[in-house]
């Protein structure tokens, strides 16, 4: 799981030219020590976890929103194909 206050602390990814209107692939992926996105299977951007993350959060697992601030942070858009791994993959199997 990737909370919207750790993508922020990625910081910016440069997107594709085509970003507007069009379907592209996301990922994040996170080991415990660093935070990975990537688009189309390309690395995009890293950060250096200083401190050891817990995934497990009483909080529920929401996809377009977030469940600690009600009624902001909503995605408006589509979501396809939502998937959630038990390790991290690498850029290969994201690539599949």
């Amino acid at each position: 799981m990737i909370k919207e206050a750790t993508l922020n602390s990625v910081g910016m990814v440069d997107l594709p030219e085509n970003w507007v209107n069009n379907w592209h692939h996301l990922s994040g992926v996170s080991d415990g020590h660093l935070l990975k996105i990537f688009i189309y299977g390309v690395e995009s951007r890293k950060l250096l976890i200083n401190t050891p993350v817990n995934l497990f959060t009483p909080a529920k697992w929401m996809t377009g929103q977030n469940e600690e601030f009600p009624g902001q942070r909503i995605f408006n858009g589509m979501i396809d194909h939502f998937k959630i791994f038990a390790e991290p993959l690498n850029s290969s199997k994201i690539k599949q």
